[in-house]
């Protein structure tokens, strides 16, 4: 797959404005849902898309594959959103280890 992604000019460009774009498009309605229904509704599907994004992503032969993966992974971490600064503290005070 690194030949591939190797040989076209500009791909890793397309590939970071797909997943952005889908980003920027899906956090507002992902935000309007988790406040109506509750997080857990958001968070256990993104999650589910994003290991979805990652082994089509794993599987994928061509460009679309990879687009396909870089926009689902968009839907994935974009209803998933960032954690909050206070859930941030355990993970890094972990990892420093």
């Amino acid at each position: 797959m690194l030949r591939f992604l190797q040989t076209r000019s500009g791909l890793i460009p397309k590939l970071s404005l797909a997943y952005a774009a889908t980003l920027a498009l899906i956090r507002p309605v992902a935000g309007k849902v988790s406040d109506r229904h509750g997080e857990a509704f958001v968070i256990v599907p993104s999650l589910v898309i994003a290991v979805v994004a990652l082994i089509v992503l794993s599987l994928s032969t061509g460009l679309l594959g990879v687009l396909v993966s870089a926009v689902l992974y968009g839907i994935g971490f974009g209803c998933g959103g960032e954690p909050r600064e206070e859930d941030k503290k355990p993970a890094i005070y972990a990892s420093s280890f």
